[in-house]
């Protein structure tokens, strides 16, 4: 068992019948080498336990444990690692779960990170006392030495960078990597990572890609966002399942005919052109009449069957009188006084738009019907969709063939797991697919270059160097209040972890994880007042462990300002050229 940092009480249950049938390997992170399931958690705050009552245990002779339903004795506060007490809860819960199911038989396999190094770095002193949980306050930092005073270069393996802006954040985090590239022989795109909070998430993965293109195609993958031309397809797919389950709206079915990956079927066709034979046939919802009989409507003027019979009339009505003065007449349709002579009128221009419309618009209207007739078995739906998209969606380029690629094999995968016999409806099936779709979005290609990522996909994986960006106020680490259905929030147990204990448990693996250097960024100022704004409790916290306060270089707040940005981004170059030039 793999990628595990800490699990919930019921795996208890799931491990130990698992290791009754087979030998069961777990392979987790454990930030301290020392027995430390007795630690209690700390807040700012709370009373300091006496000592006398709470014995600091070292060592397997000593290490009893209780009941897993037991709460853990508080530990010597004096004498303990304030990050462990203020955010090891979640890992020491594990801790303790697991050592009780192996009966404390583990194989410990830690590394010292300041073995070998005459002058330890502050990141590896803070990983060091992490391990040996040491208290903070006994060792000489990196940055002074045991005197207290030193003439060298200040230690800068953990920084903090505040900004303007979410995009003048990420700018000087693409500045600084080039920078750290081109000053290090050994260093390559893939040592470094970019790691955001699951709350800043929506808002900095987009903004990432576009800053870090901007940056002189800075090279990385965004691991929880789709590549542009997988997202296209996935996209048209998504349309395509939905269009069966809607009402067949002018929105729904011209926006799936004038997607791209659509449109290029008819590459000598503008897709704006069709938008404006729709309005003009007055096309709104609806295959055909029967789609209105239940409506005020007593004449079939809304639906696409009424729209495209007229356009293909047109091919036939249009050109020179005949003499003829009797209307045309559509069959089952009384003659209507002012009736729409469009197709009659249609520009010759159009006339290419026009056959492409009716085309597509027909295709799609059929698969639709036949998709919606009645259940059928996933099989059925299967093949459906399959020549559907194949005859529908043309990709361009090798990415979007390995994305549709992609698209058939979740329904492939979908079908092997649903009884061949079980007839559905079409809802059903396309919700299956949309589901294999969506757990697949941005996870199955190996990362290129920078590797840029949410919390939660990237924890406890070491990088040379990191930067973790959205570190703001109020935002992380998240709010300790359960969901009010939540039981959790009734009657805590250990192995219960609230939202805001999870976050501040991935910025420990992170802080332990990371080899090198360690940047941490925030927006100081808010963005509608310009006031100053304070980084995240969690920054905070960690400024109060070292001694001499976390070190906090200002990047300017205009990028033309600031000489690493205009060396890589092209824009902030001619922002500072137009400034000199008043």
């Amino acid at each position: 068992c793999f990628g595990s940092s800490y699990v919930a009480r019921l795996y208890r249950s799931i491990f130990g019948s698992i290791a009754r049938a087979t030998a069961l390997f777990v392979y987790t992170l454990n930030p301290c080498r020392e027995y430390w399931e007795d630690l209690a958690p700390r807040r700012r705050g709370a009373p300091t336990p006496d000592p006398r009552r709470f014995p600091r245990r070292r060592g397997d002779a000593q290490l009893t444990l209780g009941g897993l339903e037991e709460s853990p004795p508080a530990a010597e506060a004096l004498a303990e690692n304030p990050l462990l007490a203020l955010w090891g809860r979640p890992g020491r819960d594990n801790m303790r779960l697991l050592n009780q199911l192996a009966d404390c038989d583990f194989d410990a396999r830690f590394v010292d990170p300041t073995a070998g190094l005459e002058r330890p770095s502050l990141l590896a002193t803070l990983q060091k006392e992490v391990l040996d949980r040491e208290p903070a306050g006994a060792r000489a930092t990196a940055e002074t030495g045991e005197t207290g005073e030193t003439g060298e270069t200040p230690d800068e393996s953990v920084r903090i960078l505040p900004a303007s802006d979410p995009r003048r954040e990420l700018e000087t985090v693409a500045a600084e990597i080039w920078s750290r590239v081109r000053a290090d022989e050994t260093l390559t795109f893939a040592d470094l990572a970019v790691i955001v909070p699951p709350a800043a998430a929506p808002a900095y993965l987009p903004l990432a890609r576009a800053v870090f293109d901007e940056a002189s195609a800075l090279p990385h993958t965004i691991v929880d966002l789709p590549r542009p031309a997988e997202s296209r397809i996935l996209d048209a797919v998504t349309r395509l399942l939905e269009l069966p389950n809607g009402p067949l709206g002018r929105p729904d079915l011209l926006g799936l005919a004038m997607h791209p990956t659509v449109a290029r079927r008819f590459p000598e066709i503008d897709p704006d052109h069709w938008l404006a034979l729709c309005e003009a046939l007055e096309i709104v919802r609806g295959a055909d009449r029967a789609d209105h009989a239940d409506s005020y409507l007593d004449r079939d003027r809304l639906s696409w069957d009424q729209g495209l019979r007229r356009l293909a009339l047109g091919a036939f009505l249009s050109g020179r009188r005949s003499g003829e003065r009797r209307p045309f007449v559509l069959p089952g349709e009384s003659p209507l006084e002012g009736e729409p002579a469009l197709a009659a009128d249609l520009p010759s221009a159009l006339e290419p738009a026009a056959r492409a419309l009716g085309i597509i618009a027909r295709e799609l209207i059929a698969y639709a019907r036949a998709a919606a007739a009645r259940p059928a078995t996933f099989a059925t739906f299967a093949s459906l969709l399959r020549r559907t998209i194949a005859s529908t969606i043309r990709p361009a380029q090798a990415d979007e063939e390995a994305a549709l690629g992609d698209a058939f094999s979740a329904i492939e995968r979908v079908a092997a797991l649903v009884p061949p016999a079980l007839e559905i409806s079409f809802r059903v099936a396309a919700e299956l697919v949309k589901a294999r779709l969506g757990a697949g979005r941005g996870h199955h290609r190996s990362p290129e270059g920078v590797t840029v990522a949410s919390f939660v996909p990237m924890r406890a994986l070491p990088f040379r160097i990191v930067f973790v960006v959205g570190l703001d106020e109020r935002v992380f680490p998240a709010s300790e209040a359960l969901d009010a259905l939540d039981l959790r929030a009734g009657a805590r147990q250990p192995g219960d972890v609230t939202p805001r204990e999870q976050d501040e448990y991935m910025f420990l693996e992170t802080l332990l994880s990371v080899r090198e250097r360690l940047y941490l960024s925030y927006v100081a100022r808010d963005p509608v007042t310009g006031e100053s704004k304070n980084p995240s409790s969690t920054l905070m916290a960690l400024g109060e462990v070292i001694p001499a306060g976390l070190p906090r270089p200002m990047a300017p707040l205009a990028r033309h300002l600031d000489d690493a940005a205009c060396a890589v981004i092209p824009a902030a170059a001619r922002e500072r050229q137009a400034a000199t030039l008043g």
